[in-house]
């Protein structure tokens, strides 16, 4: 299993061809098992704060975070949630 760091992703996201982005791809088309952190993906989704997605606390990216990491729907009342479900497909929400 390989651990992926935030400098890698926002390169590859932003297309940035690279040593390191050109492995990520390999790993990717060969279905090698990957992990991302909690942290790593707390600091992807920083920047799309600026981007359309809003949630006013990093804590809730954190309780979000939580929740996917260990395969459970969250159950809320808090619209940040809401719009990070609508970005990650990985955040079950209950009701």
């Amino acid at each position: 299993m390989i651990l992926v760091d935030t400098s890698v992703l926002i390169k590859f996201f932003k297309g940035d061809a690279d040593h390191k982005t050109e492995i990520f791809k390999e790993i990717l088309e060969q279905d090698v098992p990957f992990g991302i952190s909690a942290y790593t993906y707390q600091d992807v989704l920083q920047p799309a704060r600026r981007n359309g997605v809003t949630p006013r606390s990093t804590l809730d990216i954190l309780i979000a975070l939580t929740a996917i990491a260990n395969n459970l729907v969250l159950l809320h009342h808090d619209r940040d949630f809401d719009i990070m479900a609508g970005h990650i497909e990985e955040l079950r929400i209950l009701g």
